[in-house]
This record gives structure tokens, C-alpha cells and sequence, in this order.
């Protein structure tokens, strides 16, 4: 993951969250809805945020139980999360 943040907004703190959890997700499942969203975040912990900021390359290895997600922030209505992000995928 690469970031671009914006000068004019305080980014900072809109990275990525990687969760602690015993729930497997090797699909790279995501909660859509909004009750299963609030308690998979009452059983699980994030362990790691990324800080979003410039000139830094983030990489993670997933594995069965890989959770990560950008939490909601109230953010300006203009404001616009530029990211590249790029998947490797392999088989066996």
C-alpha cells in the first residue's frame, strides 16, 4: 500500500487497521452490514494501524485469519483517501 495524503486535510490517522481475530478469512470477506461490523469489533482488536503518510511503502503477508479495514473518521465531505494498492496472489 502506498499512501497520498492531502496537505490541506489532517490524513494522518486514516490508515490501515489490522486486526487481531480467531475468525478465518482467507476469501477476504467484508462486513457489509453494519450490526455483524459492530460485533466482529467487540470480539476482535486491532493490532496495528498504518499512519497514512507520504513516501512510505506498507506490505503485509495474509493468512487465514487476515483482517484489515480503514475505520470511518469524520471527514470533510471533499476529501478524497488516495491510495495504490496492489495484490500478489499465487496457488500451490
Amino acid at each position: 500500500m502506498l499512501y497520498f495524503p492531502d496537505s490541506i486535510f489532517d490524513d494522518y490517522s486514516y490508515g490501515t487497521s489490522f486486526w487481531e481475530s480467531d475468525e478465518k478469512n482467507w476469501d477476504n470477506i467484508h462486513i457489509e452490514n453494519e450490526e455483524d461490523r459492530k460485533n466482529f469489533k467487540k470480539k476482535n482488536k486491532i493490532i496495528y494501524q498504518t499512519p497514512f503518510e507520504a513516501n512510505c511503502l506498507y506490505g503485509f503477508l495474509r493468512n487465514d485469519f487476515s483482517w484489515y479495514s480503514v475505520e470511518p473518521k469524520n471527514i470533510n465531505q471533499n476529501y478524497i483517501r488516495k491510495s495504490i494498492n496492489i495484490n500478489f496472489y499465487y496457488t500451490n
